[in-house]
């Protein structure tokens, strides 16, 4: 078996972290077996495994530990977007009384980027 070692000395030669060394042993036949080409993976094979997650809902022991967080998600993120749609719909009546009447059309501007900003931050932070 073929081993590849990573340097673990320092500038001047010594050994930054003796108690690490070994863990710096990792052999190259694991590294050749974590790269599988017949595991191909199209957007297509990925929509597939969604609908076998789908699936694995129906047993037994999983509805619980899968449905009952989701709703509390939903939930929560439900509540967050009303009331985040309710400050920047107050923000909007502030601003367009404290600015003059030619600049009324930045309401167009500012819901549009308000929408796309809300999207982003869903979507990025829904699976946190």
């Amino acid at each position: 078996m073929d081993m590849v070692q990573f340097s673990n000395y320092s500038a001047r030669g010594r050994l930054a972290n003796p108690t690490g060394a070994i863990a710096d042993i990792i052999s190259a036949q694991s590294l050749a077996t974590a790269y599988d080409p017949t595991m191909a993976v199209t957007p297509v094979s990925g929509a597939g495994y969604l609908f076998m997650g789908v699936g694995l809902i129906r047993q037994p022991g999983l509805k619980r530990f899968v449905l009952i967080p989701l709703l509390i998600n939903i939930l929560v993120f439900s509540a967050a977007i009303y009331y985040g749609v309710l400050q920047f719909e107050s923000f909007i009546v502030w601003m367009e009384s404290k600015i003059p009447s030619w600049l009324q059309w930045l309401d167009w501007i500012l819901w549009p980027m308000f929408v796309l900003a809300l999207f982003i931050v869903v979507f990025y932070s829904f699976t946190l």
